[in-house]
């Protein structure tokens, strides 16, 4: 976002309306292209209706068109964040390892037994070799240290139920009020607090000049945001870029 001091710089509005025509034309293609799948996706499942649906195409297609993007090192285990399109199938895994690792260290793996058990009926069965397990994720060697950490978890517990208690009041409840009282739309509210809060914090901090000027870089940055995105707006509702 380019400036000129402090100002938003113009855009040159030919440049802009080839940009947002072409950008329509790759739109057009897009909506062709997803014309064309949903169209191949319907008819395969109407003619093997009795096995198969639409969605279950849809989730096919994207294992099998994602696998591998964004593996690291030749596997699905580790993910590169960088790369566009990601494996779909992947994240599930690497969650379940990690759960599995985490839950081993204190020997409470038993914790993921409704989850395995609910797989059984349809024939997935998830084997543990405890020798394996143990190797990359050794479990803590006396019982009292145990206790120890599942006493801090519980309690670890009881502060994150009211964390989302307290998150749901400011995002729900206040956010609402302050839609009811025609201030802000509620999915923008909380947007606005954080700045509200980062400017309170600022004045209780020992560094009150150095965040005080990180709020005001903030603050600025997003009225240049929303002045372009409100004039973007404007000229293309006004029909100037047509």
């Amino acid at each position: 976002m380019e400036t000129q001091n402090g100002q938003l710089l113009v855009a040159d509005l030919d440049e802009i309306r080839e940009l947002l025509d072409e950008s329509y034309d790759v739109t057009k293609d897009k909506r062709k292209e997803s014309a064309e799948m949903n169209s191949l996706a319907k008819a395969t499942a109407k003619q093997h209706k009795t096995w198969i649906s639409k969605k279950d195409l849809m989730k096919i297609k994207d294992i099998i068109h994602y696998k591998e993007r964004g593996w690291v090192n030749g596997g699905p285990l580790e993910k590169d964040p960088d790369v566009d399109y990601p494996d779909k199938v992947s994240p599930i895994f690497i969650k379940l390892l990690e759960s599995f690792m985490a839950l081993n260290r204190v020997g409470k793996v038993d914790e993921l037994n409704p989850y395995i058990d609910a797989m059984i009926p349809y024939g997935i069965n998830i084997s543990v070799n405890q020798d394996s397990l143990d190797t990359h994720a050794p479990k803590m060697n006396k019982e009292v240290e145990i206790n120890d950490v599942m006493n801090t978890v519980k309690q670890m517990g009881r502060h994150q139920a009211k964390i989302c208690e307290l998150s749901d009041i400011i995002s729900k409840e206040d956010a609402q009020q302050a839609e009811d009282a025609n201030w802000i739309p509620k999915g923008e509210y909380k947007k606005v607090y954080d700045l509200y809060e980062k400017i309170r914090d600022a004045k209780n901090s020992k560094n009150e000049d150095s965040a005080a000027d990180k709020v005001d870089d903030k603050y600025q940055d997003q009225m240049l945001k929303m002045t372009q995105v409100e004039r973007a707006w404007t000229q293309v509702y006004n029909k100037e870029l047509l």
